[in-house]
């Protein structure tokens, strides 16, 4: 009997553990510290909660967006930006999970793709020594993602 009893209490256990972890607040690795987002427009922002799930989303600049999951989770916004500004915050939040994002970056977002030689490095070229020592681009922030190739849309990417 205590057997069954603690068999039972233990399944309960993983079941209440299984559906935490499906609830979790979740965004796409590319949303995170450091980012950068682009100036003076709306930008897209998403990602995962518990499905119909209120999500707030608070900034430091002053913007306050609200929405809700659907029923798979998923949850996106447009949020608008300022002018150039660096050490901004946002704060994602649902009844019991939050997420915050801490040294946002508002300005110009370049987005760079193409052959092979898009990833040579700086330090691959003649005199680079002396180009390092002198660069001073401490605003830079640059997301490499894997080289991958997708014939469809992707809400996310395996690593950031």
């Amino acid at each position: 009997m205590y057997r069954i009893k603690s068999m039972s209490c233990l399944f309960l256990f993983l079941v209440l553990l299984q559906v935490k972890v499906l609830a979790e607040l979740k965004m796409p690795t590319f949303f995170g510290n450091n980012m950068v987002l682009q100036q003076n427009t709306s930008n897209a922002i998403w990602g995962w909660a518990g499905k119909s799930e209120k999500v707030s989303i608070e900034t430091s600049w002053g913007e306050v967006q609200n929405t809700k999951s659907d029923e798979q989770g998923y949850w996106k916004v447009f949020l608008p930006t300022p002018s150039y500004r660096l050490n901004e915050v946002i704060n994602i939040s649902t009844s019991s999970d939050n997420l915050v994002l801490k040294n946002v970056a508002i300005g110009e977002v370049w987005l760079c793709l193409g052959q092979s030689n898009m990833g040579w490095a700086l330090q691959n070229c003649f005199g680079a020594a002396d180009d390092l020592k002198n660069a001073e681009m401490n605003e830079l922030r640059i997301y490499k993602s894997d080289r991958q190739h997708w014939h469809e849309p992707r809400n996310d990417c395996a690593t950031g």
